[in-house]
């Protein structure tokens, strides 16, 4: 979906999955990557946030490209890797299936929604990998806020150059 779109996007998503969940039976998951990485920042400092501001505001007024750079050196190590972001999804995802009272019935759903929030600082492909294989074969939605190129190619927030290492299925929208 179209960056723009977020909002329309998690009130469909809210509106589904109470469906889902009211009129059908279904157990969902939503889990919310914007909370998922403030809590990750929070847990590695209680200053974090404060600091790392901080510090990228003086070197944004020498350097723009630069202090996004360091950013991302900063924030990289916490969020990139099976133990970044992935393990913390990954935990939520457990807790989920062992909250199912029948493993086998298959009217569960975890939607992965507000990923725009890691947006430069982590590729979602990247983080699609480190979930595999940890997702107790539930299926798994990431809405994702960006353009799909070609069959298998997206590009982050319709401005990061396309990524084609999606294994994953996509389905895209041309209107949310």
């Amino acid at each position: 979906y179209l960056p723009q779109d977020e909002l329309l996007v998690r009130q469909q998503v809210h509106a589904l999955s109470s469906e889902l969940e009211q009129e059908h039976a279904w157990r969902v998951e939503r889990i919310d990557l914007a909370a998922l990485l403030m809590e990750r920042l929070q847990r590695a400092a209680p200053d974090f946030i404060e600091r790392a501001a901080a510090l990228e505001r003086r070197r944004f007024a020498r350097s723009p490209e630069q202090a996004l750079q360091d950013l991302h050196s900063r924030l990289a190590p916490l969020l990139d890797g099976d133990d970044g972001l992935a393990a913390d999804i990954a935990g939520r995802i457990d807790a989920f299936a062992a909250r199912r009272s029948d493993p086998r019935d298959p009217r569960a759903l975890v939607w992965l929604t507000r990923c725009g929030a890691l947006y430069p600082f982590l590729r979602t492909s990247g983080l699609l990998r480190h979930l595999d294989g940890r997702t107790h074969h539930l299926p798994v939605v990431l809405l994702y806020p960006g353009e799909q190129r070609g069959p298998a190619a997206l590009s982050f927030m319709g401005r990061m150059e396309a990524d084609r290492d999606y294994r994953p299925r996509i389905y895209g929208a041309a209107n949310p």
